[in-house]
């Protein structure tokens, strides 16, 4: 009888976001062949993605919760599970659970397992951003000694490569997908413009309540959504509240309906400072929804400047953009068809699967 192989994934956590959507979509796929899936959770949500268990997939969850035992009582516990489960593959997601992997690795060398690190955004400019003290010369110490590492732009890629000093072969670019299936039903717009994503610094979401006050100017009926969660949530309810846009901005919890939600709106907007490649963009594309980003490290390898959306290199002019799309409502769905077709040839299932081969080869 043929032995399975073991696939250990390391995360955080399954909220809602762009890597744990990702866990779930390549895990199931994986359950179905002859692969034992094993994913270590720090903690478990509530509102977050579930994953359709089977016999061949199995949820772990760190078991202790107090805040001063957790964060390097859960690098034992992971150590501890890897000797367990001895996997074939391990895979993780950004810098700092990325290092611990790399020394579990190289301490338990009698485990043979290949380490495949996943990077979802430029690496560089995630470090700056965060503020994490050492945190470059770790990347440049240890990534290294991944055996692969997985980049959803080419603009990632050389980030690794300038800034870090990994050299090119150990680094695969495969985009981001989406499986979501385009909405059948006819639509009616309650949003004329919807930001789905956190609200922490990166993401800028504060730049909406500015391009609120820009567009109301024009379209006195102007109606956002806002679907998210984070650390602005508060600065974001006092902005809104101060600016008497409340009538004009609706603040949605951020939840699974987000594909009914991008079926509802008109226009997508990433006012990000920086990103991978957003799935959002992609999920609103599946709605033929066309999106206009910030010009963030990437963004040109996800929208088509012109054709599939838009990408401002001032938000100034992303303010002017959206406007343009939504005075202009041939060209806005015109743009969505064309964005629809191009993440269906793009960022779809044979996307997943060409991660999968690179993961598990």
């Amino acid at each position: 009888m043929k032995q399975k192989k073991r696939l250990c994934i390391v995360y955080w956590d399954l909220g809602l976001g762009g890597i744990q959507k990702r866990i779930c979509d390549f895990s199931q796929a994986i359950s179905y062949d002859d692969w034992d899936v094993y994913i270590l959770l720090r903690r478990k949500i509530s509102d977050g993605f579930e994953i359709n268990l089977s016999p061949k997939t199995h949820v772990l969850y760190y078991p202790f919760t107090g805040r001063i035992r957790m964060p390097l009582g859960f690098v034992f516990w992971i150590a501890r599970q890897y000797i367990v489960i001895r996997p074939n593959v391990v895979v993780t997601f950004q810098s700092m659970l990325s290092v611990v992997l790399v020394i579990l690795k190289k301490l338990f060398f009698w485990v043979p397992t290949k380490l495949v690190l996943n990077e979802g955004a430029v690496t560089s400019r995630v470090l700056k951003l965060e503020h994490i003290r050492y945190m470059s010369l770790f990347v440049r110490f240890f990534y290294p000694l991944a055996d692969r590492i997985i980049v959803p732009t080419n603009v990632c890629k050389r980030d690794l490569m300038q800034h870090f000093g990994i050299q090119s072969k150990k680094i695969f670019v495969v985009p981001n997908w989406t499986l979501v299936v385009p909405p059948t039903a006819a639509r009616t717009n309650t949003f004329d413009v919807v930001y789905i994503g956190r609200f922490d610094t990166e993401k800028n979401p504060l730049y909406i309540v500015q391009l609120a006050h820009t567009l109301i100017q024009y379209i006195p009926h102007l109606r956002i959504g806002m679907m998210g969660r984070g650390r602005l949530l508060w600065q974001l309810k006092e902005a809104i509240h101060q600016g008497n846009l409340q009538d004009h901005i609706q603040l949605l919890p951020f939840s699974l309906d987000r594909i009914k939600i991008l079926s509802q709106s008109r226009v997508l907007v990433v006012p990000s400072f920086t990103e991978g490649m957003p799935n959002v963009v992609l999920e609103g594309a599946m709605c033929n929804i066309p999106s206009v980003l910030y010009r963030f490290p990437g963004a040109l390898e996800v929208v088509m400047d012109g054709k599939t959306g838009y990408v401002a290199r001032t938000f100034e002019e992303l303010a002017s953009r959206v406007h343009f799309l939504l005075r202009n409502e041939k060209k806005r769905r015109y743009m969505g068809e064309v964005a629809k077709k191009y993440v269906q040839k793009n960022f779809t299932y044979a996307t997943q699967m060409r991660f999968l081969n690179i993961l598990l080869s």
